[in-house]
Parts: C-alpha cells; sequence; structure tokens
C-alpha cells in the first residue's frame, strides 16, 4: 500500500490538478463530518450538484469527499512559486552562461513546464548537476546564491 501511495502522490505532482484548501467555519457548518476535514489540502477532481469531489491526500492515508463549493480554496502558492522557481533557473542559467548546453528556445520550454519535477528533468538533461539545482532553489528561497 506505501508504493501505491509514493505513486500516487508522485503522479498528482505532476498534474494539473488544483490544488484546495478546505476552509470551514464551525458556526455555519451543520454537518459535523464535514468539520472534520476543516484546514486539509488536497486535489479538485470534479464539480457535481452537491459539491466538489476532493482528493484530500493526508487524510486518513487518502480520502475522496465531496465537500460545499463555499468551503473550498483554491491553493494559488503552488503555480506562484512554480513560477518563481522558472524565474531563478533561467536567472541561474544566464548567470552561468556557456556552462549548460540548452537550447535557445529555454524560456518557452520552462514556461510550458507543468510541475517541479518537469523543470527538474529538463535541467538535468541540460547538464545540471544536483548541486546546481539546490543553487537554484536556494535563490528561490532567499535570494542569493
Amino acid at each position: 500500500m506505501k508504493n501505491f501511495k509514493k505513486l500516487l502522490d508522485s503522479t498528482l505532482q505532476q498534474t494539473e490538478l488544483k490544488r484546495v484548501r478546505v476552509k470551514t467555519d464551525p458556526a455555519n457548518v451543520k454537518n459535523g463530518e464535514i468539520r472534520k476535514f476543516n484546514g486539509y489540502e488536497g486535489y479538485f477532481l470534479a464539480e457535481n450538484e452537491k459539491g466538489a469531489k476532493v482528493y484530500l491526500e493526508n487524510f486518513e492515508g487518502g480520502i475522496i469527499v465531496t465537500i460545499p463549493k463555499n468551503m473550498i480554496e483554491l491553493d494559488t502558492n503552488t503555480n506562484q512559486n512554480l513560477q518563481i522557481l522558472k524565474r531563478a533557473a533561467i536567472f541561474y542559467i544566464l548567470k552561468n552562461k556557456g556552462k549548460f548546453k540548452c537550447d535557445e528556445n529555454l524560456p518557452i520550454i520552462l514556461h510550458n513546464c507543468q510541475s517541479i519535477n518537469d523543470i527538474e528533468q529538463y535541467l538535468y538533461d541540460s547538464g545540471f548537476t544536483k548541486e546546481d539545482l539546490l543553487n537554484i532553489y536556494k535563490f528561490t528561497l532567499y535570494g542569493q546564491f
């Protein structure tokens, strides 16, 4: 079961599914079942008349539940962090010009990457080492190499 969970988590990180967070107001929640999901994060799977089907990855090992739409908050940080990482990678490449075998269409290629795994794979294919990648992450977090 652990291998399945790892495979599922890895696959989810590479998808374009929207990350969501469950937000409930205890004063307005009539159904006590929904209240227990407050604060959990997961992925938006589908929408129906009852609400949104959401996969909550860290609740009891991962479950799919229907949550009222007004209790779902989109997680915008994931996309923002991905954009910051793309800019940091481009800056690092420009700073170390000639060290890597990068395609001249690098900005387009990185723009089309949908996950951190896609970015890492492209950079490894272009001759980046783990140390180079670590430097990019440091720049992303601290603004310096």
